[in-house]
């Protein structure tokens, strides 16, 4: 039996239609061009970049396509195509949107729930461990991770909103790592410090109504409705509720009101972590990432 998986398949490099012929594009083969344009307000040159996808993932170079093949390799507009011996037709999508990621790890025998924003499961992950290596003194292990249904957190100190962006997550600034809390007067039990150690946060979801107030003469008001959801460090399902709302008169412009707010769900989160959003951008490539 022919097993096909990442561990078997033979990627290439090819140049030549010999060396691509039956084989499958293993990447998307793109032209690439720069156009550059005058701008007329300010009179300065703009170069874009543009390209143009030839040939998708997991096209079979075969009989009906060689000739165009041969034809862009021939005018340099390829310099040469990644071909496997394997059809793999999709790709894992990339994202440049942060999402708020929460993993379950064991630490010398203890459960902890961690929670990042990244772009991706694999970052999360990294995210995470980079930090526990950090922080803890014992080996640890995953037990799961998965992307929660929330784009922004919030933290304790509503007053303290650090970025008023509409769709930007809002921290406190805050040490990335702070120093451990005293000792409580009374003795507690193991399982009974992890418990008061850990933060606890509400997932909630509202559906809420704008009304962005026209300033021109005529032109009527935009109205606008939808779901978000959020992860807010609160004690309580209606504390949470006051500090989204709060969040969004802020994020809105002098023109927003919110109408109204309705609670769609509430549930209670309890981690050991919410990792600093400083942390995060030292693994991102653009310096302002965008978030949900």
């Amino acid at each position: 039996m022919n097993i096909q998986t990442r561990k078997t398949e033979n990627i290439i490099l090819a140049t030549t239609t010999e060396e691509m012929f039956g084989k499958y594009v293993a990447e998307n083969a793109c032209r690439r061009w720069a156009e550059t344009f005058v701008d007329e307000a300010t009179g300065k040159e703009t170069t874009i970049e543009r390209s143009e996808v030839l040939f998708s993932r997991g096209t079979k170079i075969d009989e009906q396509n060689v000739d165009s093949v041969a034809f862009y390799l021939e005018s340099k507009e390829l310099e040469g195509i990644k071909v496997s011996d394997q059809c793999r037709l999709c790709a894992e999508r990339e994202s440049a949107w942060l999402k708020v990621y929460a993993a379950k790890v064991v630490i010398s025998d203890k459960k902890y729930k961690y929670v990042c924003q990244a772009t991706n499961i694999d970052m999360a992950k990294a995210i995470i461990a980079d930090y526990i290596e950090l922080t803890e003194k014992y080996d640890f292990k995953f037990l799961s991770i998965g992307e929660l249904d929330c784009g922004t957190i919030l933290n304790r100190d509503k007053q303290e909103f650090t970025k008023l962006k509409a769709g930007e997550a809002i921290v406190k600034e805050e040490p990335l790592f702070p120093e451990e809390e005293p000792k409580p007067a009374e003795e507690l039990s193991d399982d009974e410090e992890e418990v008061k150690k850990e933060i606890r946060y509400y997932e909630i979801s509202l559906y809420v109504t704008s009304r962005e107030v026209s300033k021109t003469a005529g032109q009527s008001d935009t109205i606008t409705s939808g779901k978000q959801a959020f992860l807010v460090e609160a004690d309580d399902a209606d504390e949470a509720k006051e500090k989204c709302i709060d969040w969004l008169k802020l994020a809105g412009t002098e023109n927003t009101i919110i109408e109204e707010a309705t609670t769609l769900s509430a549930s209670p989160f309890k981690c050991k972590k919410v990792i600093a959003r400083e942390f995060v951008e030292t693994y991102l490539d653009f310096p302002t990432p965008p978030t949900l």
